[in-house]
């Protein structure tokens, strides 16, 4: 039965390997996993510098330039595109099949060969926020650290099929990526390039409002805006200091992650901030910057 167990999880390794490829990047290393056939890659963000280049290397030796498609630090993504490599693209899984229990593969590529290790699906949870504010579509907790080097390498079934992305750029300690949410990110890289995020320029805390004024908010628990950015769109759409941000677009703002979710595809809209000022309620429409990705 082990060695049935063992041969399963070799055959696995060694056929995901052929998707892979790794890279380094000054004093770092990352791994890419082909995710198309026509030569593209994805991999985590935080280890690209910018819209530069990489040298990606396949199993088999082969060493290719690729061009960076999109980036997406919020959900800590990039694709990149290379040319001439034998890497086939990886089997997605599908987030239904996922257990508490199930045993998972964390493959990577450094520089030194391939890096495997066995783990347990600890957790399962629903969806989450970055702290740039994405939706990451579930939370995927996984027994045991991430290894270094295999950030942008996958999280691995038994059967062979990709759960995820495993990357160091959204936890202290590693995280996954659920394919549903890499595949999504990839599907808007290509149509959009680059993922800019709203821009309003503010720093907020959640303050509960005095019960004379909950029923005039219909709510109780709204942001207190505590700092404003000079030349920012939040002083130039007219808020100020002390205002209390109840609803934007009609969509409840109690904590900072609803601020977040609201502003990550906001990027050069107008919308309208229902707030509080000295206890009277005030509409403003701010016009939403657009923060790169850099």
């Amino acid at each position: 039965m082990w060695k049935a167990f063992s041969d399963q999880i070799s055959e696995q390794v060694e056929a995901v390997e052929k998707s892979l490829a790794r890279y380094r990047r000054k004093q770092h290393s990352g791994t890419a996993m082909a995710c198309a056939e026509d030569g593209l890659f994805v991999t985590v963000a935080h280890l690209l510098e910018g819209r530069d280049h990489v040298e990606l290397e396949d199993s088999a030796g082969g060493r290719s330039r690729a061009q960076l498609v999109g980036l997406d630090h919020a959900t800590d993504l990039a694709l990149l595109r290379a040319e001439g490599l034998s890497c086939k693209p990886v089997r997605w899984a599908q987030a239904e099949g996922l257990r508490v229990g199930q045993v998972v593969l964390t493959v990577g590529m450094p520089p030194n060969g391939l890096r495997v290790s066995l783990g347990l699906i600890g957790q399962l949870g629903g969806s989450w926020r970055t702290q740039m504010g994405a939706t990451v579509d579930r939370w995927i907790d996984v027994d045991g650290s991430l290894p270094m080097g295999c950030s942008g390498g996958p999280l691995l079934s038994l059967d062979g099929e990709v759960v995820g992305l495993n990357t160091h750029g959204l936890t202290r300690s590693g995280t996954t990526i659920p394919a549903a949410t890499v595949q999504r990110v990839i599907a808007s890289m290509l149509s959009e390039g680059d993922t800019p995020r709203g821009y309003l320029g503010v720093a907020v805390q959640p303050v509960r409002l005095p019960t004379r004024l909950v029923q005039k908010a219909q709510q109780e628990v709204g942001l207190l805006v505590i700092s404003i950015n000079d030349q920012s769109p939040a002083e130039q759409g007219g808020l100020e200091l002390g205002d209390v941000l109840l609803r934007i677009d009609e969509k409840p703002v109690a904590q900072f992650a609803d601020l977040l979710g609201i502003l990550a595809h906001a990027g050069g809209q107008s919308m309208r901030f229902t707030l509080l000022r000295a206890g009277i309620s005030e509409e403003k429409q701010v016009e939403i910057g657009v923060k790169g990705s850099e």
